[in-house]
């Protein structure tokens, strides 16, 4: 019985670890628009820097609202994204402190 709870609470956990991980992978974008980078101002409040086309915007991301902030004059250099993160990638940055 004991065995039971534990098998089922790691699957909870590693499903709920795939939710949170394939959220950041689909924020990443594809194509047209994309993620260059974010900075996290508070628990749920951050800034971007998104591509568009070939125009980049800085936005404020909160709970309610996207606000476009401003855009740039210079884009900045986008990462080097050419395959998705494997889940044995994604999981060891999930445990390391």
């Amino acid at each position: 019985m004991f065995f039971l709870v534990i098998v089922l609470g790691l699957i909870v956990a590693l499903a709920w670890l795939v939710s949170k991980t394939r959220g950041v992978q689909l924020a990443q974008g594809q194509g047209q628009l994309n993620i260059v980078a974010s900075l996290p101002l508070g628990m749920k409040e951050k800034i971007a820097v998104i591509q568009v086309g070939e125009k980049q915007l800085l936005v404020g991301i909160t709970p309610q609202q996207i606000t476009t902030l401003a855009e740039l004059d210079e884009p900045l250099p986008l990462a080097n994204t050419s395959a998705p993160a494997s889940f044995q990638e994604l999981l060891k940055k999930a445990i390391r402190p």
